[in-house]
């Protein structure tokens, strides 16, 4: 089987265009390089994952192609993870999707996947630790102090020139002589490296992720979450930047992580050894499942409800406008999206000046049915729910509520799993309730029985399965 045409395009993040290639159809990977590369860097895997799935290579802001960013503070870890869970929103609305990072985009890679549980379904680092870790690690490891001296290098004002002088020796050494053979990059890729290294602010780019960073700084504690999703981590062992050392521990950092050792693969091992890492990557990817599209907003609950409230007996708890002990609650609604803020009142509270836990589900399991009416126009019914509270929705204090699907592999034609979850307004990477829960979508009989009071008779169709649609 070829492999499917990929293609070149742009999508604005926050006021700035990132350059991507994408190709395939399925679940989608997400490929964030390292220094000094570009998105060409996951070439083979592009190829080779775009038979099976969706794969998207961005250039990090700043590098190649993509638009450098106007306030140097924004390429640091967080606003960096931020920016680039708001693109995967954009371009793959309502999934969550696997990334891979290797290098600096393997260390936003796990921050990623910390801060937006929502967003990343599976993370694969290739030489990229998590960065409190190394943080960490190079506060007390002579041999990875040495071996990351060059740091301190890439950070000095004059680097760029440094850098480019003789037509780019120092980054030819670094990448097509440390590899493990000098056929790893043919003429074709120096060639291509060469070009992107040449583009006017692309060097200025990369070096950027290491400016804003402080890699001394090792924090007293670890304000990142551990990673909830599973967790590949591929280690070439003989890397000269980042030793082995580095995996020492790594398992704090996540709930579910594997990690696969390459004895005599280098940095460079994405193309040093190429077959084996895909294999891995593949061996680790979910198998794929039913998708059901939520690529856009399909149904007008809100106005919908207009007619609802008509109707005898109307009266939802989430929603009504005439349920006087009801929340009467609107969420908006984009593709793969429903979200809402809320400051927590008092008549909210639970004690101490918490939100009671029931409210928390009812809130996130109604935005769960709005965004099945929404996206998918259609009804459903929760079958099974597993809620989390990560810390107290305190009164007084506002936070974003928000429904996105998940991709499961239990999702058929007639089942479905969403993920809903609270954060504090402005915080999204600091979960504090999550609601994880499976979805019933009713046969005709099914919904016939739960909605013949509810709606007219030519509003049903919007609430059964297309097969039932008849």
């Amino acid at each position: 089987m070829s492999a499917p045409a990929l293609s070149a395009s742009f999508v604005d993040v926050d006021g700035a265009r990132v350059h991507m290639v994408s190709g395939g159809q399925g679940p989608a990977v997400v490929f964030l390089h390292g220094f000094p590369e570009f998105w060409y860097a996951w070439k083979a895997q592009l190829t080779e994952f775009a038979r099976s799935h969706r794969v998207i290579a961005i250039d990090l802001p700043g590098c190649n192609l993509s638009a450098a960013l106007a306030d140097p503070s924004a390429y640091a870890l967080r606003p960096m993870a931020d920016r680039l869970a708001t693109l995967i929103r954009k371009v793959a609305p309502g999934q969550r999707v696997a990334v891979v990072g290797h290098d600096v985009g393997g260390v936003i890679a796990w921050e990623l996947a910390a801060r937006h549980p929502q967003v990343v379904d599976r993370l694969v680092a290739i030489n990229a630790p998590p960065a409190a870790h190394f943080a960490a690690r190079l506060a007390h490891d002579a041999d990875q102090q040495r071996a990351s001296a060059y740091i301190h290098r890439l950070r000095e004002p004059g680097a760029e020139a440094a850098l480019s002088a003789r037509s780019f020796a120092a980054l030819a050494a670094i990448v097509f002589d440390g590899a493990r053979s000098p056929t790893d990059f043919s003429s074709a890729d120096r060639s291509a490296f060469v070009t992107s290294w040449s583009r006017p602010g692309s060097l200025a780019g990369g070096l950027a992720y290491y400016r804003a960073a402080d890699p001394e700084a090792a924090p007293a504690t670890r304000t990142t979450p551990p990673v909830a999703c599973p967790v590949l981590v591929i280690w070439g062992e003989a890397d000269p930047f980042l030793l082995p050392g580095c995996l020492d521990g790594i398992e704090a950092y996540a709930r579910d992580i594997r990690v696969h050792r390459v004895p005599g693969a280098t940095h460079w091992i994405v193309r040093e050894q190429t077959a084996q890492v895909n294999e891995q990557i593949r061996a680790f990817l979910p198998a794929a499942s039913f998708s059901h599209s939520f690529d856009r907003v399909v149904f007008d609950v809100a106005a919908q409800r207009e007619l609802w409230r008509r109707q005898p007996g109307y009266g939802c708890f989430f929603s009504s406008p005439d349920n006087p002990r009801g929340l009467q609650l609107t969420p908006t609604t984009d593709p793969g999206r429903v979200w809402l803020r809320l400051v927590i009142d008092r008549e909210l509270s639970g004690i101490n000046g918490i939100a009671l836990g029931g409210i928390s589900f009812t809130i996130l399991d109604g935005m769960m049915g709005w965004l099945l009416m929404s996206n998918l126009g259609r009804m459903g019914v929760t079958s099974s729910a597993t809620i989390r509270y990560l810390a107290p929705l305190r009164v007084g204090t506002e936070y974003e509520f928000e429904a996105v699907p998940e991709l499961a592999a239990t999702n058929t034609k007639t089942n479905i799993a969403l993920v809903a979850r609270a954060f504090p307004v402005g915080s999204p990477g600091e979960t504090c309730v999550e609601l994880r829960a499976q979805f019933a979508l009713p046969s005709r009989e099914a919904a016939e029985l739960i909605l013949e009071r509810a709606l007219y008779p030519d509003e049903l169709p919007l609430f059964l399965a297309p097969e039932d649609q008849r």
